[in-house]
């Protein structure tokens, strides 16, 4: 069964070719996580994230290539203004290529965190309830395993009892028994 927010190919194509066009035109990378997570309806984070642990490793060629095409581009260009001292629009930012992808890692880190924060204070609570339930459970079948016990050595007591009384039934119809034998014995003989 594949997860409902699994990535698809052509999700992870489009991220390459969003990514490496920034690359190329010298944006930043956290520009096209934002582009293709309108694109996708997802966050920039997990764009993000998805570049930097899965996509980034299969297209290191094409990055390569993409930075070539930027610096050829620069190169070419009549603005001798290096692009990061640029107050223009048109020249981005070239030397926050590593900045981006490290704010971008940083904020899919913190992210990650809150989210293991959260999941410890939810499964530190749901063990405690856990933990509730089970003194609970405990506490009750002591409890009856008590009352168990008790009326397990009332019935032992009974029984001990009726055994006794049956025995001096027994006794008391044998000696009767043998009284009416002696009885007849005597009314025939005397």
């Amino acid at each position: 069964m594949v997860r409902q927010d699994a990535w698809s190919k052509d999700e992870d194509l489009l991220l390459a070719e969003v990514v490496l066009r920034h690359i190329r035109e010298g944006g930043t990378q956290l520009a096209a996580f934002e582009e293709v997570a309108r694109k996708l309806s997802r966050t920039s984070a997990a764009c993000g994230f998805r570049w930097n642990s899965t996509i980034r490793k299969q297209y290191k060629s094409a990055i390569a290539r993409a930075k070539e095409d930027r610096k050829k581009w620069y190169a070419s260009s009549e603005d001798d203004t290096p692009p990061n001292l640029s107050n223009s629009e048109s020249g981005p930012d070239v030397s926050t290529d590593d900045s981006e992808i490290e704010e971008a890692l940083v904020t899919v880190i913190e992210f990650l965190e809150k989210q293991r924060q959260k999941l410890n204070e939810e499964g530190a609570t749901t063990s405690e309830e856990d933990l509730r339930v089970l003194r609970d459970t405990v506490e009750n079948l002591q409890n009856e395993k008590n009352n168990l016990e008790s009326e397990l050595e009332r019935l032992r007591h009974r029984y001990q009892d009726l055994e006794q009384r049956y025995h001096l039934l027994i006794q008391a119809m044998k000696k009767a028994t043998s009284d009416m034998d002696d009885y007849e014995k005597q009314s025939q003989g005397g």
